[in-house]
């Protein structure tokens, strides 16, 4: 992967779901959520069978821990729904 200089810090995210499904569904509720342009973070994901793999790129550490968290917070709030409401 190659990356603009002025994004320093990297972090790959895989996420194994119990079923192909679920990963999708994760997977499009979380790609509406473009980042924005001008922001310190990109996000990329890809979805491979029931792996949902997120790579977050940011300018310093700091922006990389804010939209990790983020992230697997966003995740979290997507699964307890689909757990919740079938």
């Amino acid at each position: 992967m190659s990356c603009a200089s002025a994004f320093d810090a990297t972090l790959t995210i895989e996420i194994p779901f119990p079923s192909s499904e679920i990963a999708e569904i994760v997977f499009r509720t979380l790609s509406v959520d473009r980042e924005p342009p001008r922001g310190n973070v990109r996000k990329e994901l890809a979805l491979s069978g029931n792996t949902l793999t997120a790579v977050l790129i940011a300018r310093d550490p700091k922006n990389l821990r804010t939209a990790a968290n983020k992230f697997l917070d966003y995740v979290k709030l997507t699964v307890d729904t689909i757990n919740r409401f079938g």
